[in-house]
């Protein structure tokens, strides 16, 4: 969690919808419920959507026990243990473990969007093809990228009419694609 991102994109954007997609624990609604913000928080691993329903019981959000794609599907997941170290926000897919249910943003149907985090480590694209019609709103974006993503996640949003900038956090070694929209 950086907040330079939440800056950002209020920045860039007027109070309407934030729509969290991988919203782990709540850090980045909470921040933008605080700037005036209602939060669409996603967030597909069991354990974090717990700590996210709570950290957001007082906030302005709509919180779903799910993850985002270019499709509507479920599939398994490896069940969260704290105890083995890693990427304790990335999900992997398992033949044994807890089921996580995945949805496209568009089935949503959502209104009056106005800024849009994406942090799915590796999923950006699918994430990005399952909201074109919500896109088409021109939301701010920040989409952090993994695994080389951040081309094809360029190349799809300049299509769409986005404006594309990369930020380089060289503190956290992380790479954000910033979007702007045509409004």
């Amino acid at each position: 969690y950086t907040d330079w991102e939440c800056a950002f994109l209020a920045f860039n954007s007027v109070p309407g919808v934030f729509v969290d997609v991988g919203a782990n624990i709540g850090w980045h609604s909470r921040s933008m419920c605080s700037r005036g913000y209602k939060s669409i928080a996603l967030e597909p691993n069991p354990l974090h959507f717990n700590l996210l329903s709570h950290n957001l019981q007082h906030c302005k959000a709509d919180v779903y026990n799910r993850g985002a794609s270019n499709t509507n599907y479920s599939t398994t997941i490896e069940t969260f243990d704290p105890s083995k170290p890693k990427n304790y926000g990335k999900l992997f897919t398992a033949i044994q473990g807890e089921e996580a249910h995945f949805i496209t943003i568009d089935s949503l149907c959502l209104s009056n969007v106005t800024a849009v985090k994406i942090d799915v480590e590796g999923h950006e694209l699918q994430v990005l093809q399952g909201m074109r019609k919500t896109l088409t709103q021109y939301p701010t974006l920040v989409v952090e990228y993994n695994n080389g993503s951040g081309d094809a996640c360029i190349s799809f949003l300049e299509s769409i009419g986005y404006r594309c900038e990369i930020h380089q956090d060289d503190l956290e070694g992380i790479s954000d694609i910033l979007a702007y929209g045509r409004n």
